[in-house]
């Protein structure tokens, strides 16, 4: 298992296998441990935007993409802060 612990909002992925290391159907789980990106006034569409980037990521770090680079943390935090601001207050 590769545990991937992101410094933006505290997100956390957990492979189960290393991408690089194998030949294994890529597969794990991720988290977000931060705190809420803001206020929620529609709360069923924050959920699903907030799910949408998630899987994304997760799905990015199966595949052996390097989700520590700083261009892809800066477009992480892009992409969750207009999250933030439009379904925010």
């Amino acid at each position: 298992m590769k545990v991937i612990k992101l410094p933006v909002h505290q997100i956390e992925i957990c492979l189960a296998h290393d991408p690089s290391e194998g030949d294994d159907p890529p597969a794990g789980t991720i988290s977000l441990l931060g705190e809420p990106l803001g206020l929620r006034e529609n709360p069923s569409k924050w959920e699903a935007a907030l799910d949408g980037i998630l899987s994304t990521v997760l799905a990015h770090a199966c595949a052996g993409i390097d989700v520590e680079s700083p261009a892809y943390l800066e477009g992480l935090e892009t992409a969750l802060d207009s999250m933030a601001n439009t379904y925010g207050d």
